[in-house]
């Protein structure tokens, strides 16, 4: 398939930058959005994110992230439990993770991801959901994402997780 690179200089890069970025230059209805180092599990993936969306008031998806089996331990507990292998039975589980997800082009086009944290643009974009609006977990759009276990990875993370909770309260 034809592919356009397009590229933010690292000064300006964000995650929602990158994240609207792609969504101001897609054509589709739909943008489906997949971490790079995240593997789909099974060939219907792709089939299993989107047909939630037929419903007029699921405006985004969300599929399940599986640890990488004994790359990180203390991963592989958080993974569980965000991500289990069932939906809630009340149908509500309130959160959600770009790294493996389908959003409507349009919504996001009028409601775009905070270019101005370094991380959480997901959970902070969940907040500011439409009355109406679903969000759909789908355990069965199913990806590999792990991280590896070192000190400078997570000490970053979490300090930056750190500062978009700030501001995010």
């Amino acid at each position: 398939f034809p592919a356009r690179l397009h590229e933010l200089p690292p000064g300006e890069f964000s995650f929602g930058r990158a994240l609207n970025l792609g969504s101001r230059l897609a054509a589709a209805p739909v943008c489906v959005h997949l971490s790079a180092h995240c593997v789909p599990t099974h060939r219907r993936w792709l089939a299993a994110l989107l047909a939630p969306l037929t419903d007029p008031a699921v405006v985004a998806t969300w599929g399940r992230q599986v640890p990488v089996r004994g790359l990180n331990p203390y991963e592989e507990l958080e993974l569980e439990r965000i991500f289990p292998s069932r939906p809630p039975a009340d149908g509500e589980h309130r959160y959600f993770s770009n790294a493996n997800c389908a959003i409507r082009r349009d919504v996001l086009r009028a409601r775009p991801f905070d270019e101005t944290i370094a991380s959480l643009e997901d959970a902070l974009w969940l907040l500011d959901l439409g009355l109406g609006e679903r969000v759909v977990y789908v355990p069965e759009a199913e990806v590999l994402h792990s991280h590896s276990l070192r000190l400078r990875y997570w000490y970053a993370r979490y300090r930056r997780d750190g500062l978009a909770y700030r501001y995010i309260a």
